[in-house]
């Protein structure tokens, strides 16, 4: 039987005892060739490669954070007590995650929100990161398709409409415009498609996840 993960005793035993370390760790110059090497060494210890895989490729996306994102990590967390279980809260997300394209996805959002400097960025990260963990990874990557302009999406697409609208990413304008004297047509060709009759458009995670898509 494969052992169950501590993430606490495993963010202590590779030198990164919170979310605030593991930020640090990147903008005081510590290399990440050196964290994989202990994530490698644990491996066989907690018998889960594909969570070392995961974390690693969480660690390739923050690893050119500079020192103004530690600052601000700093400012939007309260205590010790606030980084060291957020930074349990992080590991455990990334280890629920299916598709090791999730794990990436992950880091990509923090350094988005970190470099961007996000008010209110924990909330808006670990909630961002419980909708990423849900959702189905190759739906995701529709929402970097909403733009101007678009035509409407062909029938095979629907499905992963209606499940990005059920995982909280999009919104059914129908039930905003209708009391409003705006045509669909226009609001389809502004940032929405249009699925059975139903006309989706990005919600403030829609938008945010497409932006940290799109982002280098």
């Amino acid at each position: 039987m494969i052992s169950k993960v501590n993430s606490k005793d495993t963010l202590v035993e590779i030198g990164i005892e919170s979310i605030d370390g593991l930020i640090s760790a990147f903008t005081s110059g510590m290399p990440i060739l050196s964290i994989v090497k202990k994530l490698k060494e644990l491996s066989d210890s907690f018998r889960n490669k594909r969570l070392v895989k995961k974390m690693i490729l969480f660690l390739e996306e923050i690893e050119s954070l500079q020192i103004e994102a530690d600052e601000f990590l700093n400012s939007q967390l309260s205590n010790e007590d606030d980084l060291q279980k957020n930074g349990e809260l992080l590991f455990a997300i990334i280890d629920r995650a299916d598709d090791l394209r999730k794990a990436k996805l992950i880091g990509k959002a923090l350094k988005y929100l970190l470099t961007h400097k996000i008010d209110n960025m924990k909330n808006i990260f670990f909630r961002l990161c419980h909708l990423i963990i849900d959702a189905y990874y190759d739906d995701l990557e529709i929402l970097a398709l909403f733009r101007k302009d678009n035509e409407q999406l062909s029938t095979s697409d629907e499905e992963r409409l209606e499940e990005l609208y059920r995982f909280g990413f999009l919104m059914d304008v129908r039930f905003r415009a209708d009391n409003l004297n705006e045509s669909l047509g226009n609001l389809i060709n502004s940032d929405g498609f249009e699925s059975n009759g139903i006309l989706y458009v990005l919600n403030n995670y829609g938008i945010l996840l497409k932006d940290i898509l799109l982002s280098k």
